[in-house]
């Protein structure tokens, strides 16, 4: 009959040895140095030279320019303390 085969016995679990575990954090140091390496090299902001000084310039600067023409402009609509109209300010 069909019935007289026993049923198949399911494989047993294959155990963790400590060369499973060596290969895998070898693959994984592999991995991350790979990750690294193209981070470095194609992803990442080129290093800013050392004779540059990182600031922010560019915002002191506008500060700086606003500041003097406002000042100028001040001065040239109350030069000594007349008021002085010569339009709208530009």
């Amino acid at each position: 009959m069909a019935f007289d085969k026993a049923a198949p016995v399911p494989p047993a679990p294959k155990k963790i040895t400590g060369k499973r575990i060596a290969v895998a954090i070898i693959l994984l140091f592999v991995t991350a140095a790979g990750a690294c390496f193209i981070w470095k090299m194609f992803l990442a902001a080129p290093a800013v030279p050392a004779s540059i000084v990182v600031l922010s310039a560019r915002i002191e600067g506008d500060d700086s320019a606003v500041a003097a023409k406002t000042t100028g402009r001040v001065f040239s609509k109350f030069a000594c303390g007349k008021a002085t109209w010569s339009g709208p300010a530009t």
